[in-house]
């Protein structure tokens, strides 16, 4: 699949910083994978920053089992100005 800013919700922000709400079928490795938020960057209700955070709640399988990781935005942009959003887990 791929990220569906529908189901991803601003739980805060500070101006320079926004922690995100975000749940998905996807698998976590997935949603960990550079590139999976940079539609994230055009849309205007999760414009996507550098060190901004998000939750990701995930679940896959027959059993939904159901994961929380946290990232970290690294990168929002690229050299040219579009999107291409690499996250880091935190531990």
């Amino acid at each position: 699949m791929s990220f569906d800013a529908t189901k991803m919700h601003c739980l805060f922000s500070n101006g320079d910083q926004s922690l995100y709400l975000y749940n998905t079928a996807d698998a976590a490795a997935t949603v960990a994978a550079d590139g999976y938020f940079d539609s994230a960057i055009d849309d205007e209700q999760v414009p996507l920053r550098e060190k901004d955070l998000v939750i990701a709640v995930t679940s896959t399988g027959v059993s939904a089992s159901m994961d929380v990781d946290v990232y970290v935005v690294q990168n929002a942009l690229d050299e040219s100005g579009d999107g291409d959003v690499t996250v880091a887990a935190l531990s």
